[in-house]
């Protein structure tokens, strides 16, 4: 986790000067069920592309001055779900180590056997 957590303040502490950004937006329905999907989808495009992403939301808490930074209307039922932050990575970059998907995944409940062994990535 601790990784994670330096990642977050990275990004926290160097949030101007990340190149680009990708706001969701959802008009009268806070859930995202749309949104979030279309933010995955540019992400899995931009890392084909070989540029880093995070989704992050820690702007919802900031809501109103999102709106008034963007020039969003505001009586307009306008709701910033999330941000996708976009540029090319520094450090190491590939693909993560992973614990193989039998160990992870279980069939009908909880610690059966998910029925199936493949100790290789399951993509490339």
């Amino acid at each position: 986790m601790l990784r994670v957590q330096k990642s977050a303040q990275w990004l926290a502490d160097n949030f101007e000067g990340v190149p680009l950004y990708l706001f969701g937006f959802a008009q009268h329905d806070p859930s995202g069920s749309s949104v979030y999907p279309a933010l995955w989808n540019a992400q899995l495009a931009a890392r084909a592309e070989g540029v880093g992403t995070s989704l992050t939301q820690v702007l919802v808490f900031h809501n109103d001055e999102v709106l008034d930074i963007l020039g969003v209307p505001k009586d307009e039922g306008w709701n910033m779900l999330g941000c996708v932050s976009l540029g090319y990575p520094t450090g190491k970059w590939g693909v993560a180590t992973r614990q193989p998907a039998h160990d992870v995944s279980f069939r009908n409940q909880w610690g059966d056997d998910v029925g199936f062994r493949d100790d290789e990535p399951l993509w490339p």
